[in-house]
Parts: C-alpha cells; sequence; structure tokens
C-alpha cells in the first residue's frame, strides 16, 4: 500500500515535471525576451547672433512646444539695424513712386503759367519789331535797335518752344530705366530688411521640434557667442528602446514592426515600433566563425516608444519582448 502511495506520488511528480517543461517549451516558442535600454540622442541648441542673456523662459525638465521661446537675448544693435533697415526701404519705396508718376499738380500750372507768360512776352516784342520796320523806313530808328528787337521775338519763340517740351514731359513719368533702377533698389532694401529682422529674430533661442529640456548651460547676464551650446534638448521622436537581437531572430523582424518592452516596476508591457535595423553583426572578440561562435552574433535595434517617449529617462533599464514567428 506504502509502495502505490509512492508510485502515484512519484507519478504525479513526473507529470508536474513534465508540464513544466512544455510550458517552458510553449513559451519559449512564443516570444524571446531580453535585456535593454531606453536610449537618448540629445540635441544642442545653441544662438547664431552674439548676445547676452536676459531671461530664460524654461527649466530643465519642462516639456516644451514646437517653436516655443527658451531663452531671451539683449536685442542691440539688430534692433537698431532694423529701424535703419526701414528707413531705407521707405526711401526708396517714395523715389519710386516719385519716378513712376508725373510732376505734381502745381508743377504743372507753374509750367502752363510760364508759356502764358512768354506768349504774352512775345506777342509785345513782335509788336515793337514791326513798329520798328516801319520807322526805319523814316529813319526813326538805328538798325540795331531793330536787330535786338528781332532777336528778342526769335528768343520769346524758342522761349515758347522750349516750355512746351517741359510741359509735355511734365505730364509723363521718368525714363523706364531710371525706374527699373529705383525697383531694384527698393527690392535690394527689402532683402536687407528681411535679413535684419531675421537676425533680430534668432536673440530669441526657440526649440525647432517637440520635446524636453535637459539642461540649462547659461545663466541671466551670461555672453553667448554663435554656436555655443546653452541648452541640452530631447526631442520626441529621439527616444528610442535599444536592444540587440541574437542572429537566428533578426531575420523575423523588419522595420515598422512592433516589439513588447517592460520597464522596472511595470505592471504591463509597452509596445515600440522598429525604426533601425542594423546591418552589420556585433560581437565581443576574438571570434571564430564556428556554429558555437556564431550564438554570440547580435545585432542592433532601435524602436521609438508608441506612448509618451519623453516620459522615459534614458540609461532606463528594460526587458525586451520579440514575439516569435515561427
Amino acid at each position: 500500500m506504502i509502495l502505490t502511495q509512492k508510485i502515484k506520488k512519484i507519478a504525479i511528480g513526473l507529470s508536474l515535471f513534465i508540464i513544466m517543461i512544455l510550458l517552458y517549451r510553449m513559451l519559449d516558442h512564443s516570444s524571446l525576451i531580453l535585456p535593454g535600454y531606453i536610449e537618448g540622442r540629445f540635441t544642442y541648441i545653441a544662438p547664431t547672433q552674439a548676445g547676452i542673456v536676459t531671461e530664460i523662459k524654461v527649466s530643465p525638465g519642462d516639456k516644451v512646444k514646437e517653436h516655443q521661446a527658451l531663452l531671451q537675448q539683449d536685442p542691440m544693435p539688430e534692433q537698431e539695424n532694423v529701424l535703419a533697415k526701414k528707413h531705407k526701404l521707405e526711401s526708396a519705396q517714395a523715389k519710386l513712386q516719385d519716378l513712376e508718376k508725373a510732376r505734381r499738380p502745381a508743377e504743372i500750372k507753374a509750367l502752363e503759367a510760364a508759356v502764358d507768360q512768354a506768349k504774352a512776352d512775345l506777342v509785345y516784342a513782335q509788336a515793337e519789331y514791326n513798329r520798328s520796320q516801319q520807322l526805319i523806313k523814316r529813319h526813326a530808328v538805328s538798325k540795331d535797335q531793330l536787330q535786338r528787337e528781332h532777336s528778342t521775338v526769335q528768343k520769346l519763340q524758342a522761349r515758347i518752344v522750349e516750355l512746351n517740351a517741359q510741359l509735355d514731359l511734365g505730364k509723363l513719368p521718368a525714363r523706364e530705366d531710371q525706374i527699373k533702377s529705383a525697383q531694384k533698389d527698393v527690392n535690394t532694401a527689402q532683402n536687407n530688411l528681411k535679413s535684419a529682422e531675421w537676425a533680430l529674430e534668432q536673440k530669441t533661442i526657440k526649440s525647432q521640434k517637440p520635446g524636453k529640456i535637459i539642461d540649462i548651460y547659461v545663466r541671466l547676464g551670461d555672453y553667448l557667442a554663435p554656436g555655443s551650446p546653452a541648452v541640452q534638448f530631447l526631442i520626441q521622436d529621439q527616444v528610442f528602446v535599444k536592444v540587440y537581437i541574437p542572429q537566428e531572430k533578426i531575420n523575423a523582424l523588419q522595420i515598422g514592426s512592433k516589439i513588447l518592452f517592460k520597464l522596472d516596476g511595470d505592471t504591463q508591457w509597452r509596445s515600440a515600433k522598429i525604426t533601425y535595423i542594423s546591418p552589420i553583426a556585433e560581437y565581443t572578440p576574438p571570434v571564430l566563425y564556428t556554429k558555437s561562435s556564431r550564438q554570440k552574433f547580435v545585432y542592433l535595434v532601435r524602436a521609438i516608444p508608441d506612448d509618451s517617449p519623453l516620459s522615459f529617462h534614458p540609461g532606463q533599464p528594460l526587458d525586451v519582448k520579440i514575439p516569435s514567428h515561427d
């Protein structure tokens, strides 16, 4: 009786052992769990213009939006340069507008009055000349006087022709080549103003993409030279799950497929999309290309977490589950 009970216990133990082996094999075939960690590729934001820091608008740990202001530099002398370029543009535009239109009405009226005055003078001079032509027959005037009066008549006739030409010209805009030259001056002034406005805008240092402030390297009153790193920044799409996949599993993965990962303390697995698979195997030397050494080959894989990448901290260890495709 005792022997029968022992046999039953042994049979039950063997059955449980076999079940555990089967479960282990099922789990082993269903997925592969590997160690990994969170990787962050930092961006170092630097100014393009020299200047003194007058305001710090963010703090380490802050999450910022695209084009959000981070730091403010003293806007001088770029601010004054913008005002100067605006004045030059206004001057060039005024000159172009003046060339594109005829003379002002007051100038036209002055020319018309001058024509009328010259015509009246011509009538009087012509009458004097005609009278002198009659008097010279009686030797009442000299030939010199007659010649002077004739010359006056000719000058007044020429003056009327000149004034009429000025009047016609005054009613027309400037020559085409003068207008083109003035237009080029306006375009140049506009481009110079845009450059000055861009330089002024650069005095406000902004984020180019959504992300997280990791560290700030400057204080109020610090002088920043162009290219000097001022803010350590982590862009949202530069946070990765990094894991090394054994060579026998790498062909089952492709760009865009999903892997699962779990941080220490997590109760549920999270998903991430693979964005990079290294084409080169990594290993620890020495390596001999044998069946036994082949097991040491691994390939780097990066995947972007599907949810809240900025909530993770670079360097955090994690477990990565690779679903089986067997």
